[in-house]
């Protein structure tokens, strides 16, 4: 799976470069030029060639968990990105309708039914309203229309559709339909 823009070595040698700041990296040119000028060529491995050994283990070492660290930020972000966020909200004048709009996202089509759901201080997403994707337009943006508000969520869909950003950043839209539209969806045109 490919989720970043660089390779793997521009990976690593970004991390390199932020993991060793340049004057360390000074310091250990110089400490290796003096310690190579120093040494004669027919003696025993000294003990400071262990120590040598072991600080550029421990750079490589540390190399590779910020490279690692990096590239599961990048997959986090890809992984958010799927959920496009609110940009804005309005109430639709003529009915109790609330419309938004969302960043582009690749996984909203025109006339597919979306979900509406608030993260509330325990941190438990509850659906608040069921709606359609009304229009993606030429900029990629997502226009959705909420027209199935729910009852019991009637001052946090207010504040919602007041553009209240506490709200809105505390609400995704994701595509598909819960349960108790399908199945009401389901019942009401099956006996008419």
């Amino acid at each position: 799976m490919i989720f970043m823009n660089k390779s793997v070595w521009e990976l690593l040698w970004s991390s390199f470069l932020e993991v060793l700041p340049s004057w360390i990296g000074v310091v250990v040119a110089i400490t290796l030029s003096f310690v190579a000028w120093k040494i004669p060529p027919n003696t025993p491995t000294p003990i400071y060639w262990l120590v040598l050994i072991l600080i550029v283990a421990i750079l490589v070492i540390a190399i590779c968990l910020k490279a690692a660290n990096t590239a599961f930020g990048e997959y986090q972000k890809l992984r958010r990105r799927n959920i496009p966020n609110i940009l804005i909200t309005r109430k639709e004048q003529s009915t109790d309708s609330i419309l938004c709009l969302l960043e582009y996202s690749e996984i909203f089509a025109p006339d597919i039914m979306v979900s509406a759901y608030y993260t509330n201080q325990d941190d438990i997403e509850v659906l608040i309203a069921t709606g359609f994707v009304e229009n993606v337009q030429d900029n990629g943006k997502i226009m959705i229309k909420l027209n199935n508000l729910e009852p019991g969520q009637k001052e946090i869909l207010k504040k919602f559709a007041d553009n209240d950003k506490s709200i809105i950043n505390r609400t995704i839209i994701k595509p598909g339909v819960s349960k108790k539209i399908f199945n009401k969806l389901l019942f009401d045109t099956q006996f008419d």
